[in-house]
Formats: C-alpha cells, structure tokens, sequence
C-alpha cells in the first residue's frame, strides 16, 4: 500500500513595512508622574486620551546639535508608542535612533513645568540646556 501526498508550503504574506533601526529598540520609559500628567494635560486640552499621545520629535539645530520638540498629536503608521497605563509616547523611527532607551519625565521647577527627556546617549548639553549632542 502507498500513500500519495504533497508537501506545499504554506502562502507567505509580505509583512508590513517596519522601521529600520542599527539595533532593535529598546524602548522608551515614560515615568508614573509623566503618565499622569499627560493624561491631566490631554484632558485640559479636551483631547481623546485613546487617540492623542505625546509626539517627541528629535531636531537638528541648538547650539549642540540637537533639540527635543515635544507636543500633543495623533500618532501615524509608523511611529513607535510606548504607554504608561492610558497615557501614551509616540516617537517617529528617526528620532527613536537618537533617545532609544531614555525616560520622559515631568518636572516642576521656579522657572517653570514641562516634560523632559533624559538621554543616557546624551554627551553634552548647552548652557541653557534646550539642545544635546550625541
């Protein structure tokens, strides 16, 4: 007795386009007091939490040569997201390159609140301390 059968190999749907980066991400850390503020800042602004994130952009220019452009936005196909309970970062794949492995943070000071990122990439920073090189 003998069997007849064929062996076809299962059909392979193309994956959909990823960034690219040297290494794989490693993330991005979004501390507990800038989950918190996020979300307070979103719901000032009566914007949906589930469709709005904090958009961190890296930029060329400073005095370093580098700067952080940081604002509320909807995040596209190809950005990275990274939450904290609802509150969410999105970071596009270029800038990701750049802070791969930072923490954001909220901070209250005399001067002012805002977020910020810390960089351990970072190699300097200007003397006022809006731009970085790495």
């Amino acid at each position: 007795m003998s069997f007849d059968f064929t062996i076809s190999e299962p059909e392979q749907q193309e994956a959909p386009a990823q960034p690219v980066l040297s290494d794989p991400p490693s993330g991005l850390i979004v501390t507990d007091t800038a989950a918190e503020w996020i979300l307070k800042l979103l719901e000032a602004e009566q914007k949906a939490t589930g469709q709005y994130a904090l958009r961190i952009t890296v930029l060329g220019g400073g005095c370093s040569g580098y700067m952080y452009d940081i604002k509320f936005d909807q995040p596209g196909e190809e950005d990275f997201l990274y939450a904290n309970g609802q509150a969410r970062v999105c970071i596009d794949p270029k800038s990701l390159a750049v802070i791969d492995g930072s923490r954001v943070e909220y901070f209250h000071r005399l001067q002012g609140a805002g977020f910020t990122v810390v960089n351990p990439s970072s190699t300097g920073t200007c003397g006022c301390g809006l731009s970085f090189s790495v």
